[in-house]
């Protein structure tokens, strides 16, 4: 007796390894065979000198100049993302190819809505491809042009939503750093107050150290602080005329605060602050012809008025 109950799961375990087995089977057959890992990567990362991203609507052009990379030709490009970029590109990987009862439909939908992504090296395409992303369920789909076989990608040991970095805009891929400054090219800083005028300052070298214009205690430590921190203060994010009704309102305000940088070629660079409510998050300022956005946080570091450097 225990002999044929032995038998009888022996019998249960075959059929359910058969029925494992074919499911392996039909669903190699159905999309889930063997992919080359390497169908979507870069041959040469270190040689591509330019990257295009075809959005609907938009298309960015990131082209390397002159040991630097710009943005549609006006904005350097922001290194972290470009970092991002080709990482990206270096460790994804085809999971899978589309089942085919889907695969029609995910291709149209690609060619439709898709982002059409190239990478160039010396003028020629290095590697072409469309990427549609689902980010409420985190899917990513590359796709060549050739073959018109979407396969869902993904970054081995993490969940990673990989169409992200294709999915930003032109704005995104600039540069958020504003004055950029180091010691070496920097030659003055001038703050000024509308509504507190006595309170403007300049900053300039004295000797061997910065200081205050005019001020013989100025406390170099605090003073050497805040140039640190002018010179590293990121954007969080960028705004044409007529982007947005509600910055372009505040942009026309008054500023209450104007810091200018010199540097060692004369070229000034000016940040114009807004008005700053307690409940808000972000700061408004206009950086060139541009209206950015700053966490209140970092450009409140910035707000320092002449007192606050006087011993």
């Amino acid at each position: 007796m225990d002999q044929k109950r032995k038998n009888i799961s022996l019998l249960i375990s075959l059929g359910i390894l058969c029925v494992i087995a074919l499911g392996l089977y039909w669903g190699r057959m159905d999309g889930g065979s063997e992919i080359d890992p390497t169908i979507f990567k870069l041959s040469d990362s270190k040689s591509v000198d330019g990257i295009s991203i075809q959005k609907p609507g938009e298309k960015i052009e990131i082209k390397f100049v002159n040991g630097k990379w710009r943005v549609n030709g006006a904005y350097e490009a922001d290194a972290d993302l470009i970092t991002v970029l080709f990482a990206t590109m270096d460790q994804a990987i085809p999971k899978r190819e589309v089942a085919s009862k889907l695969r029609d439909s995910i291709a149209a939908q690609i060619l439709k809505t898709g982002i059409r992504v190239s990478f160039q090296a010396g003028g020629s395409n290095q590697k072409e491809f469309s990427v549609l992303g689902n980010q409420t369920d985190g899917l990513t789909y590359f796709m060549n042009p050739s073959d018109l076989k979407p396969h869902v990608m993904v970054i081995p040991g993490y969940r990673v939503y990989v169409a992200g970095i294709f999915e930003q805009d032109a704005k995104t891929w600039r540069d958020k750093r504003i004055f950029n400054f180091n010691w070496r090219n920097f030659k003055e800083l001038s703050a000024e107050f509308p509504r507190d005028v006595k309170q403007n300052f300049t900053v300039a070298m004295n000797g061997r150290f910065f200081s205050i214009v005019g001020a013989a205690n100025s406390d170099t430590t605090t003073l050497n602080n805040y140039l640190d921190a002018v010179s590293l203060i990121n954007a969080d994010a960028f705004y044409k005329p007529g982007e947005s009704l509600r910055t372009d309102s505040l942009g026309k305000a008054d500023p209450i605060m104007i810091i200018q940088v010199k540097d060692v070629g004369d070229q000034v660079y000016s940040l114009k602050v807004f008005e700053i409510g307690k409940a808000d998050r972000y700061a408004l300022a206009q950086w060139n012809e541009d209206l950015v956005l700053f966490d209140r946080r970092n450009i409140l570091r910035l707000y320092k008025k002449k007192k606050d450097f006087l011993k």
